[in-house]
């Protein structure tokens, strides 16, 4: 991550605290000792919370993130003290979102829905991304519906479709990048946005 001049962690993760969150504590201290900024997830539920304004080439973009599956009471959701991450609640991400409008020009939602082995339009090997039980479609437009400029999903281990909704982008996931997960040749597959 250091090498690849990584600036801010994602830490929406529902494996986050998977071994104890006395890990994921550590990892935060990490990240935070190496001047990394974080989103959706922290030490507390208050500090996980919180979004991010980054300067980005003159203009000011807000990242926001949440936990979907786990979300209101699992085991990765963070805790008064306890290390986890950003509950899923649409009426806070309608606060967030226009919170982060007034100190921002562009704002991103991320999101960790249910993990997805699976390509839109072709082989499927584990289980199927979206589809009338996940509303994963329904859940994301309607983040940009409350008025973000941006959708990711972070939760797909192969890359998902993307489209243009009203006029944001919303990506349904970008499979992999830094993952040992090797189980299928689509696991070993990610897509960066630039």
């Amino acid at each position: 991550l250091k090498d690849s001049g990584v600036d801010i962690v994602e830490l929406t993760g529902n494996h986050n605290n998977d071994l104890g969150s006395e890990h994921n504590t550590e990892s935060i201290n990490l990240y935070h000792s190496l001047g990394w900024k974080t989103i959706g997830g922290g030490l507390n539920t208050a500090e996980a919370a919180k979004f991010y304004v980054a300067d980005q080439k003159g203009s000011k973009v807000a990242f926001l993130a949440y936990n979907y599956p786990d979300s209101p009471n699992g085991g990765a959701i963070a805790g008064e003290t306890r290390a986890g991450a950003n509950s899923f609640d649409f009426e806070r991400i309608k606060t967030d979102i226009e919170q982060a409008q007034q100190q921002a020009d562009f704002v991103i939602g991320d999101v960790q829905f249910w993990e997805c082995y699976a390509y839109p339009d072709g082989y499927i090997e584990f289980p199927q991304c979206d589809g009338p039980i996940s509303g994963q479609t329904e859940t994301f437009r309607k983040i940009v519906d409350l008025g973000a400029n941006m959708v990711v999903g972070t939760s797909a281990h192969q890359p998902q479709t993307y489209e243009r909704y009203k006029d944001a982008m919303i990506y349904y996931g970008l499979g992999n990048l830094y993952f040992d997960q090797t189980s299928w040749p689509g696991t070993e597959r990610g897509i960066i946005l630039t």
